[in-house]
């Protein structure tokens, strides 16, 4: 039993010795490469390149538990697909490929900005025609600006007016003796249609209507009369008249110069008046009309 124990100890010295000659190659083969730091992690150096595309880095069972990646990226089988650009996060693809983000079950998938950020479609958007725009909490959904479409909206899919369709329907419960209801309404017109036709709608078969419309008193302002204050401004104001103004008088700088002759016609009925008149040429003196006179006599 100790002549074992001896060669066993013997066999160990020897298998130890082996295991340090080949940990002491193997460190100053890659030393450089692979490093243990303090805490006990190895610092790699060097591009970990597996040998083919079959390897992969950890297992189903034995994943890893983080990958931290600086600003580089993360490429897949070729492509770029996650990078880091100036605090944003690009998911991206090669030139006319696609993205798909897929679940399976009832499982959904969320965009959830939790701060103040809100999400920006920057494109179209296309759905399936059997597919629809709904809120995860059923309740309405609430439009920020104007909503302007291209085609025809289908009145059932609105909600707005769903609301006011229940809001007609509330209307259609009364005592059925008035008409006090839009249905109680549209019943009677159903009814009497015929009848309805039948009525004339000249003026002169309305009974009960005035003959005339007197409005009531109201004022208006100057911008209710089109180009009024327009024609106002072109007048002159009656402050600045002090007498009559001759006919094609010119203001200038609204100052009026007078001529320093006038027409004949400027003075009522004077050319009248001198026009029965005689010239005192014609006359001659008065010794000479009354030597006339007396001859004639």
């Amino acid at each position: 039993m100790e002549q074992q124990d001896t060669i066993f100890k013997q066999m160990g010295a020897v298998i130890k010795t082996k295991i340090t000659d080949v940990k002491t190659d193997v460190l100053a083969t890659y030393h450089t490469d692979f490093e243990t730091n303090a805490s006990g992690e190895i610092d790699v150096k060097k591009h970990l390149v597996p040998a083919d595309a079959t390897v992969s880095l950890g297992t189903v069972d034995k994943p890893f538990a983080d990958i931290y990646i600086s600003q580089s990226s993360l490429y897949v089988n070729g492509t770029k697909v996650l990078s880091e650009n100036s605090g944003t996060i690009d998911i991206s693809a090669d030139p006319d490929q696609n993205i798909r983000i897929s679940t399976k079950g009832a499982g959904d998938i969320e965009f959830y900005p939790s701060g103040l950020g809100v999400i920006q479609l920057k494109g179209s958007v296309s759905i399936p025609s059997t597919k629809k725009l709904i809120t995860h909490d059923g309740n309405a959904m609430q439009m920020g600006q104007d909503l302007i479409v291209d085609g025809d909206v289908a009145a059932d899919n609105i909600t707005a007016l769903t609301t006011k369709v229940s809001s007609l329907e509330t209307l259609t419960t009364s005592d059925d003796i008035n008409l006090d209801t839009v249905q109680e309404i549209i019943t009677f017109i159903k009814q009497n249609k015929s009848d309805l036709d039948s009525i004339s709608l000249d003026w002169s078969a309305l009974q009960n209507v005035p003959t005339t419309f007197t409005p009531s008193s109201h004022a208006h302002n100057l911008s209710d009369i089109t180009n009024l204050q327009t024609a106002l401004d072109a007048k002159v104001d009656d402050t600045q008249v002090q007498t009559n103004v001759p006919a094609n008088a010119l203001f200038t700088d609204s100052v009026y110069t007078k001529p320093t002759a006038e027409p004949i016609s400027y003075i009522t009925n004077l050319q009248t008046a001198l026009d029965a008149k005689v010239f005192a040429s014609e006359l001659g003196t008065i010794a000479e009309f009354e030597a006339a006179l007396n001859s004639a006599i």
